[in-house]
């Protein structure tokens, strides 16, 4: 084929004996050499046509389906569904391990581990260096994702120059969402931070709905988000709030940046963006970057200098024990940071931006409940409505999306 001026290449199959690390080698042979011409692949392995223009889905010998790969990953039809069965590059797994309410329930689950996990490492160990325990966190998925590359877990995909510029942009964002987050809660209190990170949601639907290809939200879902928002603002009420106008305008931007990061993470894996990455490449090719930027971003804080001093404080024999019980728990604090983001990815595969935010308010007012009873702090009447509310409202829109997504499947089998 390569020795001819061919403008029409036909693949049948073309791949489907091939191992996993072939098969992407002939990915990039074809998009090299015949990117002038008019490529039609016949394949039942997924991630063979995930760079095409446009996919034609058949059941039964039947059209269902036509259109470029993101938007049918958008509209949550027939190929959307056997995308999300099938987790590209990682081991079979059983269908219910990937579900979308299986992945988000991890995700909380998860992340409310994380969450009480580094409020004991500060708490008990005094361990105050934010910016050093991002940077632990993503040196142990670095960690990770190589040992797991290494052992054939899962096979990496090869990044272009476009691809990866792409990639370093969105670890840029990453990182500055974490420094605004950290910033801004030096000048509001931790409740205030929280009411209005609580508005995540509401600028995530802004958000998707100005993109190139905004999604449709039925009246029911708008409604479940009130309860949502509602709730974690009551959820903390009667805690002391510390307002100034520099903590506003830097909690504020932080919002809209903690929803940009999300719409995002969502569209890079579901295949805009020209990436087309699965939650664990995205991983193994973002941890690296993140790691430097966060590291860097310590060293200009000062938290290295000061780590050091503080790690000097307790160097006396002495004090052997506290030393083996920090790096313990700075150690099982990056595994549980390593299992929670490729949770958090595959979730934002699974799902939607929007699930995803409002799964993060769910877990705001968890938060609050569990550190109520481990440190033995009384909510009261008004927090716990709050929490019933935001309980009940994600609750309200899990139950909507659901039936949605049942009609939606209905219709399609019946056309």
């Amino acid at each position: 084929l390569l020795m001819r001026n061919r403008k029409i290449i036909v693949l049948d199959e073309a791949t489907s004996s091939v191992d996993q690390e072939s098969d992407q080698s002939m990915q990039r042979l074809i998009r090299s050499e015949f990117k002038d011409c008019t490529v039609l692949t016949i394949a039942h392995r997924l991630k063979t046509i995930m760079g095409s223009d446009r996919i034609v889905v058949l059941d039964n010998g039947r059209v269902v389906e036509v259109g470029p790969p993101s938007e049918l990953l958008e509209k949550g039809g027939y190929f959307a569904e056997l995308v999300r069965a099938n987790e590209f590059y990682v081991k079979p797994m059983s269908k219910a391990a990937v579900t979308p309410l299986a992945s988000i329930l991890g995700y909380l689950v998860i992340s409310l581990c994380l969450t009480l996990h580094s409020k004991m490492v500060l708490q008990w160990h005094k361990f105050g260096f934010p910016w050093l325990v991002t940077a632990i966190h993503n040196l142990s998925c670095v960690i990770g994702m190589r040992t797991l590359a290494h052992t054939g877990f899962f096979t990496p995909v090869a990044l272009d120059k476009h691809q990866r510029k792409l990639l370093w942009i969105f670890s840029v964002l990453y990182t500055i969402n974490i420094a605004v987050s950290n910033v801004s809660l030096h000048y509001v209190t931790v409740p205030l931070h929280q009411v209005v990170r609580g508005t995540v949601p509401v600028f995530t639907i802004a958000i998707s709905l100005v993109s190139a290809d905004p999604p449709t939200y039925s009246r029911k879902v708008y409604l479940s988000l009130v309860p949502v928002v509602v709730g974690v603002g009551l959820a903390t009420y009667g805690d002391k709030y510390s307002f100034s106008m520099l903590g506003f305008l830097l909690t504020l931007p932080g919002t809209v940046l903690a929803a940009t990061k999300t719409v995002v993470t969502n569209s890079i894996l579901i295949g805009k963006y020209k990436l087309k990455l699965s939650a664990l490449d995205l991983l193994y090719q973002l941890s690296p970057m993140a790691f430097v930027q966060t590291l860097t971003w310590a060293f200009f804080a000062g938290e290295i200098s000061s780590a050091q001093a503080f790690l000097h404080d307790y160097s006396k024999e002495e004090n052997s024990d506290f030393r083996i019980s920090l790096f313990s728990a700075l150690l099982v604090n990056g595994a549980i940071a390593f299992v929670l983001n490729i949770a958090s990815f595959t979730a934002s595969k699974n799902t939607s931006a929007l699930a995803m935010t409002i799964t993060g308010n769910v877990k705001v007012v968890l938060t609050v409940v569990l550190g109520c009873i481990l440190f033995h702090v009384s909510l009261s009447p008004v927090g716990t409505f709050g929490v019933a509310l935001t309980l009940a409202g994600g609750a309200a829109y899990s139950a909507v999306r659901m039936a949605e997504r049942k009609a939606r499947l209905q219709t399609k089998t019946i056309v």
